[in-house]
């Protein structure tokens, strides 16, 4: 997931650098997407550790 999102975040940028907004909301949807999920898995496992 981690390679994941920096494949996402270089296409982002590229995309933003080209001034191609057409495609980038769902880009950075789906960064948001793996990154949320990341902070809640993260959250339940602190939670479990403690």
């Amino acid at each position: 997931l981690l390679r994941e999102n920096a494949a996402l975040i270089r296409t982002i940028k590229e995309l933003q650098n080209e001034g191609n907004d057409d495609n980038l909301f769902d880009y950075m949807k789906q960064l948001h997407r793996n990154i949320l999920w990341l902070s809640l898995l993260a959250d339940g496992t602190s939670i479990k550790n403690k």
